[in-house]
Order: C-alpha cells, then structure tokens, then sequence
C-alpha cells in the first residue's frame, strides 16, 4: 500500500499505576501489523531518558508522524511533524494542550460527544472518534467456578460524590456559573453527554456556551464530570454492600457517608497487577458516567481477560454488546443493580456463557490493533 506516512513514532510516559504505556504499546502492535514502521519510546516522568527519542526525531523524515496522548508532546523539534494526539479523557480536562496543538494535528476523542465539544469550541484540529481498546484476548481464560474474586472495581474514589461536597468545591464562583454547572452535573450523573448537558444548562439560564471563556468551559465541565463519576461510584459501591466486591485505586478521605463493609480496598496497584485481578475475577465493574458514547479501557481489558464486564450503558458499546446476553449495563436504580449483580455471582455457568459470546466480538472489533486502522485511516486516507 503506497501511504503518505509510512513511518510512525509513538511516545508517552512510563506510569504504573495508569496504562498510558500499555495502550501505546497496544497501538504500536497494530500499526506494525498494518505495515507500518512503528517505533514506541516510553520516557521517564522525570524525562532523564528522553534523548533517545530525540535523536530519533533528529533523524526522522518527511513521511514520518507521530503519536502522543492528549497532545502533551510539545518539543520544538515535533511541531513540523504530522501528530496524532490519543485524547483519553474530555477534550475540557485537556483543553489548555488541544487548543495550543498544531492546526495541522489530528485528535482521537474516545466518545462520539466529543466530537460535539471540538466542533462548538471551533478547534481548527481535524478530529475523529478513536474509542479505548484492549489487549489480545486470553485464549485460555480461567473458568469462573475457578475466580477468587467475585467482583473487581477498579478506579479512584475521589471527587465531590454528593452535591453539597460539589457546591462547596464552587464556593466564591459567580451564582450563574454554579447553577449551570450543578445542572450540567446532575445531567451528566444521570447519563446526558457533559456537553450536551453544559449547553442546555447554559440555555435554561439565557446564555450561551461561549459566554465562558475556555478556562471557565474547562473548569465547568471538569467539575461536573468529577461529580457524575463520583457520585455514581458511590452509589454504586454503597448499593452493593453485602456482595464480595475488590476495590483497587485511592480513596479519598469522606467518600462514603457509610463504608461498605464488604468492599476489600486493596489500594493502588500498578496496572499489570490490575489486570492480573481481572483475569481472577468473574465480574469487572465499570462506572465513569462521563462517556455514554464512548468506552473505557476497562471494558476491553476485562473482557480480554474472560470477566464478564459490568459497565453504564453507551451507545457506541450497545452496538456489538447486548445487555444479559454478553455485557451487563447498570440499571438506572442502585437497587436493581445490586439485584442484577447477585444474581450473576450466583450463577458461574452463566457468566461462562456470557464471557465467551463477549470474547469473538470483542476481538474481532475492539482491541488496539483494530483501533490502529482509525489512526491509519487519518493519517493516510487509508
């Protein structure tokens, strides 16, 4: 295939205790796959072995381009590149980075809704929808009469996870700005797109979106997709008590009004840990809230791993995955899914079932060499 861009240099971070350098490693995977000529440099936080890199792009031709995370990669000598920037999050968290990129760069966005952020803010990047992947799937997975964890809930409990907490984090903020941003939450926690919700917020209070300057967007949004991901953790967790239930990341002092007594928190745990605990486990549970059109690395990794993947309803997921049949969305009530989840601990045989109709589609669809082809797509019009 005779492509514009033949040549591909990925770079991020070494973080354990996140999976940066796994999903870049997962990408450079599938781009070599594809035939093209990928090269992957993970550098130190405290970039001590950064020049090998650099002596790379010293060297790197005009068919070369480049691959970040959240367009974080802002050397002098990378501007002239083609760039690829992998957004793993909302475009507002990122927002200060993707507005300074290069008009010339492409954004992968991990949620359809994104896409709608991009637009409106006017960024003069060319974006796509580039949703989380996983790994090779485990072709051997453990049976699950054979998991020693029941149900496994990885992520930080952190953030306002009930409204008084969110309008005490907003104190000294304008009264408008804190009624269109407790509406733009509650919104969000109940599984509205943050922007959508945002921009109807701002509409009910006879303003419009860009009334904010983009700092104000930026702090808006990250306060109310803190509150949508904390307070439906809570929820969730809290309406679980009395299931086995494995807890790993940090918890913020506060975070529950009552600790479930039958959580085990393990802490953090680097992210190869983590996935050793799902291919333990019979149930992987997700709740973000914040990507209703998206997906989360959790989901791929835990069907990868044989689980039987517990996460909120997205559209994008709905379209290969059927509730009950190989993929478990949240019920809107915490009493349903306390009922939902139990019922499925209780039965091993038909989480079988479930975990191996998940496995095909998944691999066929959804791991990072699949995701390479989008990025080969942008890049060269492939």
């Amino acid at each position: 295939m005779d492509r514009i861009y033949h040549t591909a240099i990925l770079v991020t971070n070494r973080t354990d205790y996140f999976s940066n350098h796994e999903m870049l490693s997962g990408i450079h995977q599938g781009l070599t796959a594809l035939g093209i000529a990928a090269e992957l440099f993970i550098v130190a936080p405290d970039g001590h072995d950064l020049a090998p890199f650099m002596e790379r792009m010293a060297a790197a031709g005009p068919k070369t381009f480049l691959i970040d995370l959240n367009a974080k990669m802002r050397f002098e000598a990378t501007k002239s590149f083609k760039k690829f920037s992998f957004v793993t999050d909302h475009p507002a968290v990122m927002l200060e980075y993707l507005a300074g990129a290069p008009s010339g760069n492409v954004f992968g966005y991990v949620d359809r809704g994104h896409l709608d952020f991009h637009a409106a803010l006017g960024l003069p990047q060319e974006s796509v929808f580039f949703p989380h992947g996983g790994p090779v799937p485990d072709l051997s997975p453990r049976p699950m009469a054979d998991r020693d964890i029941g149900a496994l809930f990885i992520g930080r409990l952190e953030g306002p996870p009930r409204i008084e907490a969110l309008k005490n984090s907003l104190k000294g903020t304008p009264k408008l700005a804190i009624d269109v941003i407790i509406e733009t939450a509650l919104a969000a926690a109940a599984g509205e797109p943050l922007w959508r919700a945002f921009a109807k917020a701002c509409e009910a209070h006879g303003i419009e979106p860009l009334d904010f300057d983009s700092a104000g967007i930026s702090a808006a949004i990250t306060a109310a997709g803190a509150f949508a991901e904390a307070s439906n953790r809570r929820r969730v967790l809290e309406a679980l008590d009395g299931l086995p239930v494995t807890h790993v990341g940090r918890v913020a002092d506060g975070f529950f009004e009552r600790t479930p007594g039958t959580v085990t928190f393990m802490g953090e745990r680097p992210f190869d840990e983590c996935v050793s605990l799902m291919k333990r486990s019979r149930l992987v549970l997700n709740s973000l809230s914040v990507f209703p059109q998206g997906s989360h690395e959790r989901i791929w990794y835990g069907m990868a791993a044989g689980a039987v993947v517990v996460t909120d309803p997205s559209t994008f997921v709905a379209e290969d995955f059927t509730h009950r049949e190989n993929i478990l969305f949240w019920p809107a009530d915490p009493a349903d899914s306390a009922l939902m989840a139990a019922a499925a601990l209780a039965d091993p045989g038909r989480l079988d079932e479930m975990a191996a109709a998940a496995m095909p589609v998944y691999a066929a669809k959804h791991t990072w060499a699949s995701r390479a082809e989008i990025i080969d797509r942008a890049i060269n019009g492939a």
